[in-house]
């Protein structure tokens, strides 16, 4: 079938590409803007986040940059020893870190989403989207920590 590539979202265009209805996985599929949708080849394997950092699943969270500057580090104590499944197969215990590398539509104010890659479990609590939930976490300064997760965003 060839080789796969990861695409990241780059827009809409005026007018529509292609029709996506005639695919299978887009058969009944309403919202016909994801007809005028661009696209780019991603740098990264799992694709690109913002200011040249790429996406690292478990990892990588999306913020609102008003409110957590994106290169944020941050540790979350309720996912430490959680474990998960990397992308490779093996299993690891999380040690709590996660780094602000990536923005979203619909992140506002005090939400994060932890990007998890192709996975469809998700093996960390405090990532559930509940709009009154909250968690415990810490802006970490440590410049150790921080150029380790800096090292693992960049291609």
């Amino acid at each position: 079938l060839g080789n796969n590539i990861t695409l990241n979202y780059a827009g809409k265009s005026k007018k529509e590409l292609v029709n996506c209805s005639k695919c299978n996985k887009y058969k009944g599929y309403k919202n016909k803007g994801i007809r005028r949708s661009l696209w780019y080849k991603a740098k990264g394997k799992y694709g690109d986040g913002v200011n040249g950092y790429i996406l690292v699943p478990f990892r990588t969270i999306a913020v609102d940059k008003t409110k957590i500057p994106i290169g944020t580090v941050l540790f979350i104590p309720s996912a430490v020893g959680k474990e998960i499944i990397l992308p490779n197969g093996t299993k690891s215990s999380h040690d709590g870190y996660f780094f602000s590398a990536d923005v979203g539509g619909d992140i506002k104010g005090n939400h994060i989403d932890v990007f998890t890659g192709l996975f469809k479990s998700e093996p960390l609590d405090f990532s559930k989207s509940i709009p009154t939930g909250t968690f415990e976490a810490y802006i970490i300064t440590n410049d150790e920590i921080k150029n380790q997760l800096i090292k693992k965003h960049r291609k």
